[in-house]
């Protein structure tokens, strides 16, 4: 009888260990917060997963509702944030985490009462207790962990990212206009993520905002505003872009095929009147190959037509556009007049339509502020250079050719080592030089080759000279200055060419090669 007592008093002493070893561990959240603090996560997780645990079973036995202190499920909130924002876990497990911090917030919400201490203090930046202590709320914090890695990451044009980081911090909290303006702007310039619905959302969102009182991110607003709307002038910058490969070299065959045919056609047609049997064969060989000549013209006048026509119509869709971009631009730019990006993209839109008058009287304009910008002299000269380029009339190419002259020498008064602008420079005398000695090689020849008007092409050469020297000059000064761009030495070459020092270009050439 002894025995079998012992044997039920350890029976009875084991169930009492088993019992006690099934009761859950009283975890801490301050404890749990700690860890969090140490970065060691697991403990943390495992900390504050037991505290909670520990609080339901409480309140289970004693028959009271399970709901856990909201002190409690702060701690727990701020550590399943914690182990989201860690950068070394699998994407599953950050969404894992994501999921269950804004279910533990979203039981906070329910259980405490909007406008208390509490609630405001964990859901409003602008909570008093929060100003005192200049810190965002809680839930914001937990947000910022993904915004401020989108931030960079689209800074960077790292899109995807920048993307990935914008949609957990729009799920997160999508009530904020910014937050849907970073998610759809990512998510507009993601290929994948890209679509009508998303542009529509963003141009919303844009709109939106511009009628809401808001800080220097309003100019951002405009500069992405006309970005999407830019966007759509793409497909008809390609045709414009494709058609170029083909148009030029297309057009520049027409002529010598025309002057193949009308030799044929002139030698067929002077043998057709012989009736001999050897001029009729002439007839024929010269009336076959004119006949060939002029189907190939036929063939590649209709595709110049066609590529024209398809450019103008591409050229006049894409205007459409920009004519939509620069009223976005224009609109940013009276309202924020000293933004340099938004000036920028005024002139941009003015060049884009052709508009040069309007851009050079832009930059002026601009000028006028800031007379030493050395991004304003360099747009002016490159306008100038440009409408020099594209002026029909002798004297308008002058006058604008010497005032592009003028403004890049402005430039590097401004900017002595402006490098793209001493380029331009370079290659304004040089390509001067080269069309002046197209209209010397031009001139009339005697049978032993040399000028009939001697004086005319002696004229010439000295103009010649004059502008591959400058030209010389400048390329020479921009190659000390950027010795690795093969650009620089390819210009240098085919200046030495012009004043025909082959040596020179020869060498110049071998290191552009080098580079390329």
């Amino acid at each position: 009888m002894k025995a079998l007592r012992l044997t039920l008093l350890l029976l009875l002493s084991l169930s009492m260990v088993t019992m006690s070893q099934a009761q859950t561990r009283k975890g801490s959240a301050k404890k749990a917060l700690s860890y969090l603090e140490a970065q060691d996560y697991a403990m943390a997780e495992e900390e504050i997963d037991a505290a909670v645990a520990y609080e339901l079973e409480k309140l289970k036995k004693k028959g009271k509702p399970e709901v856990v202190k909201t002190k409690t499920l702060r701690a727990q909130a701020q550590v399943y944030a914690g182990l989201a924002g860690r950068e070394d876990i699998s994407e599953e497990e950050v969404e894992k985490y994501i999921g269950k911090t804004i279910a533990v917030y979203d039981q906070i919400k329910a259980q405490e009462e909007e406008g208390s201490k509490t609630y405001e203090e964990i859901f409003n930046s602008e909570a008093p207790s929060n100003l005192m202590k200049m810190q965002r709320s809680e839930y914001d914090q937990f947000y910022d962990i993904f915004w401020n890695r989108g931030v960079p990451a689209w800074e960077g044009q790292d899109y995807e990212m920048a993307y990935d980081n914008f949609e957990k911090a729009y799920r997160i909290k999508g009530d904020t206009l910014t937050g849907k303006l970073a998610f759809y702007s990512a998510a507009f310039v993601h290929d994948e993520k890209e679509s009508e619905e998303t542009e529509k959302n963003l141009v919303a969102i844009i709109e939106e905002l511009k009628k809401t009182p808001y800080d220097t991110s309003d100019v951002q607003l405009y500069l992405q505003h006309v970005r999407v709307v830019a966007k759509k002038a793409e497909p008809f910058e390609e045709v414009i872009s494709d058609n170029a490969y083909e148009l030029n070299p297309s057009k520049r065959q027409i002529k010598p095929l025309e002057e193949k045919y009308k030799t044929a056609k002139d030698r067929a047609d002077a043998n057709k009147r012989y009736k001999s049997s050897s001029a009729q064969a002439r007839y024929r060989k010269y009336n076959k190959q004119a006949t060939q000549y002029k189907k190939e013209l036929d063939e590649l006048t209709a595709k110049v037509a066609k590529m024209e026509s398809d450019n103008a119509e591409a050229r006049a869709e894409a205007n459409k556009i920009y004519e939509e971009c620069l009223v976005i631009v224009k609109e940013g730019a009276e309202k924020y007049p000293d933004n340099e990006v938004l000036s920028s993209q005024l002139i941009t839109y003015y060049a884009k339509l052709d508009r040069l008058d309007d851009a050079v009287a832009s930059i002026e304009a601009q000028l006028e502020k800031n007379p030493n910008d050395e991004r304003l002299n360099f747009n002016l000269a490159v306008l100038y250079d440009q409408m020099s380029d594209k002026a029909e009339d002798e004297a308008a190419k002058k006058e604008y050719y010497d005032k592009a002259v003028a403004q890049y020498n402005r430039l590097l008064e401004v900017s002595p080592e402006h490098v793209d602008g001493m380029f331009n420079l370079g290659a304004l005398y040089y390509n001067s030089a080269r069309k002046i000695n197209s209209k010397k090689e031009d001139l009339p020849r005697t049978a032993t080759g040399s000028f009939k008007d001697a004086k005319k092409a002696k004229a010439y050469e000295a103009q010649i000279n004059d502008l591959a020297t400058k030209a010389e000059e400048v390329a020479k000064k921009v190659v000390e200055l950027d010795a690795d761009n093969s650009r620089n030495w390819n210009l240098l070459a085919q200046i030495y060419s012009l004043q025909k020092k082959y040596d020179d270009a020869e060498a110049a050439m071998k290191k552009a090669d080098a580079l390329n």
